[in-house]
């Protein structure tokens, strides 16, 4: 057998990409909050931004639509990662509290380390599939 064919299952038992971004139950680890709930949701802003703007939609309207979209996602990831910190999900309304709750929620979630073991979130996070 080929390495390739004996990856192949591995990646057939990873959660549906869809459920990384919609489903907010569960842990993130670091490397995922960043290439999924920063790096891709940020692609995806761009392209519905600019795609909204190719159909001359007024620019704050697209900026508003682009961000309505996209708050779901958002949370979802964000709070995954509260999650595999053993944090309430609910502590994503953090960076409601203007400066100080940015800085937070970006400390707590993107330098910090999660539980090493299981929490009542779940076990800790595998690494996710590459985009």
């Amino acid at each position: 057998m080929t390495p390739q064919l004996a990856t192949l299952p591995a990646l057939l038992d990873d959660p549906p990409l869809w459920r990384l971004f919609l489903d907010p139950q569960g842990r993130f680890g670091r490397r995922e909050f960043w290439l999924y709930g920063v790096a891709a949701l940020m692609a995806a802003w761009l392209v519905l931004y600019a795609l909204l703007g190719i159909a001359r939609v007024p620019s704050d309207s697209a900026e508003r639509i682009t961000n309505l979209l996209l708050l779901w996602p958002v949370l979802a990831t964000s709070a995954k990662r509260w999650h595999d910190r053993g944090h309430s999900g609910a502590w994503v309304l953090i960076v409601l509290i203007p400066v100080l709750g940015w800085l937070v929620g970006l400390v707590f979630n993107g330098f910090l380390r999660g539980d090493a073991g299981p929490n009542r979130y779940g076990e800790p996070p595998q690494r996710a599939p590459a985009l």
